[in-house]
């Protein structure tokens, strides 16, 4: 028995795991492609994969995580709702697919030390361009562009994005005490390469 994916339970999924910008108007094959009414944000982005780096957990952003008073009594702290929205195996499948766009593909040049998963991606003659990355602790979503399209295109496409998402990550990730390097987990079911 097999669950045909279509256009509504993709966008489905990609609601569930962040996007905020679908419209009535994107329940259709092009959304496959990312063409949707109203394109997407990079915060969007960040929280969408995010949901990947986290295992198929989706953790809403926030942005004060507590406050305390200056007696160190806490007036406020940010209670997140973990929400499970892929398996842990679909969420790894998806990341090993996407460390080959590191390692080998169209990302092969992002080089930041350690195991990274990434999806570059462009709009019609190059007036877009984007590069979400992410390891098991940081998520970066980078796009490039103009937002009137008469403006020109982005030279380079989306390889133009890898310096600054280098720079970004290699920066965030040098303190090794925080941020130790890490692989992605491979959850049980899932076996090993075929070497």
């Amino acid at each position: 028995n097999f669950l045909q994916l279509t256009p509504a339970i993709g966008l489905e999924y990609a609601q569930q795991m962040g996007l905020s910008t679908i419209h009535q108007n994107d329940y259709n094959l092009a959304s496959a492609l990312g063409g949707l009414t109203y394109g997407v944000t990079a915060l969007d982005m960040s929280q969408a994969y995010g949901v990947f780096a986290n295992q198929g957990i989706k953790v809403k952003y926030h942005t004060i995580t507590k406050i305390e008073d200056r007696n160190g009594r806490v007036i406020y702290q940010h209670r997140g709702e973990p929400k499970a929205v892929l398996s842990p195996q679909t969420a790894y499948l998806v990341t090993d697919m996407l460390k080959d766009v590191a390692r080998r593909g169209t990302a092969s040049r992002l080089n930041i030390g350690r195991p990274v998963a990434a999806k570059t991606g462009t709009t019609s003659d190059n007036r877009d361009a984007y590069l979400v990355a992410y390891t098991p602790d940081l998520v970066v979503s980078f796009w490039m562009g103009h937002d009137i399209p008469k403006l020109g295109r982005v030279s380079g496409g989306s390889s133009s994005t890898i310096t600054f998402v280098n720079q970004i990550m290699k920066g965030i990730l040098e303190n090794e005490e925080e941020y130790p390097v890490r692989d992605f987990e491979r959850p049980p079911g899932i076996s090993p390469p075929i070497s």
